[in-house]
Formats: C-alpha cells, structure tokens, sequence
C-alpha cells in the first residue's frame, strides 16, 4: 500500500511538474497582461470577456487542484502535503490576479447584474 501512495505521489508530481509549472508561470506574468487587458476605456463587453475567462481557467484549475488535494486528504504524506501547498499558492496567486483585474471593471457602465 505504501508503495502505491509512493507511486501515485511521484506520478502526480511528474504531471504536475510539466503542466502546472506553466500554469504558474503564467499567472505570475497574467498581472501585466492583466493591466493592458482593462484600459481605462474599458466597455461592459470587454468585463463580460473577462468573467468567461476566469471562470474557464478557475474552473480548468480547480480539477487538479482538488484531485492534489483528495490524495492529500487520502494520503498524508510529506510528499502530498507538498503537493496540496503548491495548489494552494497557485490558487491564491490566480485569487489576487482575479480581484485586482475585476477592480478595473467595478465602475464599468453598462454591467449586467450577473457580471456586477
């Protein structure tokens, strides 16, 4: 058992090393595209556009990170404590790159309720 819980860590530190290396890559550069994405000519458009791309790349993050933060449940082990705090920080970087983009369209005219 213990060296499935072995295999199955090494396994998603493999996967996670090749995809979400990137996927914090870019979301510690997402902050300066982030600042040419919201002019301040911004149009209720352009904060609709930017609410399907939030919820499209949380939605895309939340699955691994919550399979990371299953096996950790399952499996504590320093390896998958590891693992589940690696999720932690991208999810919290992705957190602070959405609120600070979504301040850019908070006095937007022209919101829809559902994108207010």
């Amino acid at each position: 058992m213990k060296s499935t819980v072995s295999l199955l860590a090494v396994a998603v530190a493999a996967c996670l090393a090749s995809g979400c290396t990137a996927a914090a890559d870019q979301s510690a550069a997402a902050p300066s595209a982030s600042a040419a994405a919201a002019p301040a000519g911004a149009t209720a458009a352009d904060a609709d556009a930017f609410i399907a791309r939030a919820e499209r790349e949380l939605g895309e993050f939340t699955v691994i990170s919550s399979r990371a933060q299953w096996v950790n449940a399952t499996y504590i082990t320093q390896d998958t404590d590891a693992l589940a705090a690696h999720f932690g920080t991208i999810g919290t970087e992705m957190g602070v790159r959405f609120a600070n983009e979504a301040a850019r369209y908070a006095n937007v005219p022209g919101l829809s309720p559902e994108t207010r």
